[in-house]
């Protein structure tokens, strides 16, 4: 998708500052919330969230429903279809993009993966890396969040299903 970027975070909900700065100096334009789980807290974080987006400037604000990304509840191939059609709206989305779950580990970490991986090529090893880092992770012996199900998905998610049914 050319020159457009994709932030990650947690929910900004409790920092206004960094909500503005996106927007001002990054060109940020729409967020795309990952998260619909099981925290009582969410809707009031996204309203107050949604709410400091739009009052600085934000355009979009776009809350995925249904992202489970555990395989031991949905097949694998649902959450391939799933991380593709969240793919498809940043793309098609104006401006920058800021994408993030509620703690920007797990669904945000195999969204970010497969868009590092598929869309700007980088390095398996590297993709993965980088997920670790984002989940704590130290050592097998100290894996801080790292979940190796989020690994799998990003090893094994196929990059052409992003380009099937589209117009070059």
């Amino acid at each position: 998708s050319g020159s457009k970027r994709v932030y990650r975070s947690s929910f900004l909900s409790g920092n206004e500052a960094c909500i503005a700065d996106l927007i001002k100096n990054n060109g940020v334009r729409t967020i795309v919330n990952l998260y619909s789980g099981e925290i009582s807290t969410q809707h009031e974080l996204t309203i107050k969230e949604r709410g400091f987006f739009q009052s600085h400037g934000g355009e979009l604000y776009i809350n995925i429903l249904n992202y489970e990304y555990k395989f031991s509840k949905k097949p694998k191939e649902h959450l391939f279809q799933k991380v593709k059609n969240i793919i498809t709206q940043i793309e098609n989305a104006e401006g920058n993009v800021l994408i993030h779950c509620y703690g920007g580990v797990h669904r945000t970490g195999i969204v970010y993966g497969v868009i590092q991986k598929c869309i700007n090529k980088l390095a398996i090893e590297s993709v993965i890396e980088e997920y670790k880092c984002h989940t704590a992770y130290e050592s097998a012996q100290r894996p801080g969040g790292y979940n190796p199900e989020n690994e799998e998905a990003i090893r094994d998610f196929p990059c052409e299903i992003l380009t099937q049914n589209q117009k070059k």
